[in-house]
Protein backbone atom coordinates (compact mmCIF):
# COMPACT_ATOMS: atom_id res chain seq x y z
CA UNK A 1 0.00 0.00 0.00
CA UNK A 2 1.04 3.57 -0.46
CA UNK A 3 2.22 5.95 2.20
CA UNK A 4 0.02 5.70 5.23
CA UNK A 5 -0.64 8.85 7.16
CA UNK A 6 -2.07 8.64 10.64
CA UNK A 7 -3.94 11.51 12.20
CA UNK A 8 -3.97 10.99 15.93
CA UNK A 9 -5.98 12.92 18.46
CA UNK A 10 -4.12 14.28 21.45
CA UNK A 11 -5.74 11.66 23.66
CA UNK A 12 -4.82 8.71 21.46
CA UNK A 13 -1.86 6.70 22.67
CA UNK A 14 0.11 3.94 21.05
CA UNK A 15 3.07 1.96 22.28
CA UNK A 16 4.79 -1.40 22.39
CA UNK A 17 4.29 -3.83 19.54
CA UNK A 18 0.64 -3.02 18.99
CA UNK A 19 -1.00 -3.59 15.66
CA UNK A 20 -3.94 -1.44 14.66
CA UNK A 21 -6.46 -3.49 12.72
CA UNK A 22 -8.87 -1.51 10.64
CA UNK A 23 -12.39 -2.86 10.83
CA UNK A 24 -13.92 -4.06 7.60
CA UNK A 25 -17.01 -2.13 8.58
CA UNK A 26 -15.30 1.22 8.18
CA UNK A 27 -15.20 3.17 4.95
CA UNK A 28 -13.01 4.99 2.43
CA UNK A 29 -9.70 3.07 2.52
CA UNK A 30 -8.59 4.63 -0.72
CA UNK A 31 -6.84 7.51 1.00
CA UNK A 32 -4.94 5.27 3.43
CA UNK A 33 -5.63 7.84 6.12
CA UNK A 34 -6.55 6.69 9.61
CA UNK A 35 -8.64 8.99 11.75
CA UNK A 36 -8.44 7.76 15.31
CA UNK A 37 -11.28 8.16 17.78
CA UNK A 38 -10.41 10.24 20.83
CA UNK A 39 -11.12 7.29 23.10
CA UNK A 40 -8.93 4.86 21.19
CA UNK A 41 -5.94 3.58 23.13
CA UNK A 42 -3.47 0.92 22.05
CA UNK A 43 -0.90 -0.04 24.68
CA UNK A 44 1.38 -3.02 25.19
CA UNK A 45 0.14 -5.95 23.13
CA UNK A 46 -3.44 -4.75 22.89
CA UNK A 47 -5.14 -4.63 19.52
CA UNK A 48 -7.44 -1.72 18.76
CA UNK A 49 -10.35 -2.27 16.40
CA UNK A 50 -11.78 0.88 14.95
CA UNK A 51 -15.51 1.40 15.05
CA UNK A 52 -17.75 2.15 12.11
CA UNK A 53 -17.76 5.81 13.11
CA UNK A 54 -14.13 6.10 12.07
CA UNK A 55 -13.80 7.55 8.59
CA UNK A 56 -11.16 7.13 5.90
CA UNK A 57 -10.15 3.60 6.84
CA UNK A 58 -11.55 0.43 5.30
CA UNK A 59 -10.53 -3.19 4.99
CA UNK A 60 -6.75 -2.88 4.85
CA UNK A 61 -4.53 -3.69 7.80
CA UNK A 62 -1.88 -1.14 8.69
CA UNK A 63 1.21 -1.88 10.75
CA UNK A 64 2.19 1.22 12.63
CA UNK A 65 5.62 2.08 13.88
CA UNK A 66 6.12 1.16 17.52
CA UNK A 67 7.41 4.67 18.09
CA UNK A 68 4.16 6.25 16.94
CA UNK A 69 2.23 8.04 19.66
CA UNK A 70 -0.05 11.00 20.01
CA UNK A 71 1.84 14.10 18.92
CA UNK A 72 -0.57 16.92 18.32
CA UNK A 73 -2.65 16.15 15.26
CA UNK A 74 -0.34 14.87 12.55
CA UNK A 75 1.86 11.88 13.36
CA UNK A 76 2.45 10.94 9.77
CA UNK A 77 6.17 11.51 10.03
CA UNK A 78 6.41 8.89 12.76
CA UNK A 79 5.31 6.25 10.29
CA UNK A 80 8.64 6.63 8.52
CA UNK A 81 6.90 6.48 5.16
CA UNK A 82 5.80 2.92 5.81
CA UNK A 83 5.02 1.18 2.54
CA UNK A 84 3.91 -2.33 1.70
Amino acid sequence: MALIVALFSTTTSYSGTDVALFSTATTNIGTHVALFLTTTTNIGTDVALFSTTTSNIGTDVALFSTTTSSIGTDCGSDLNNYQQ
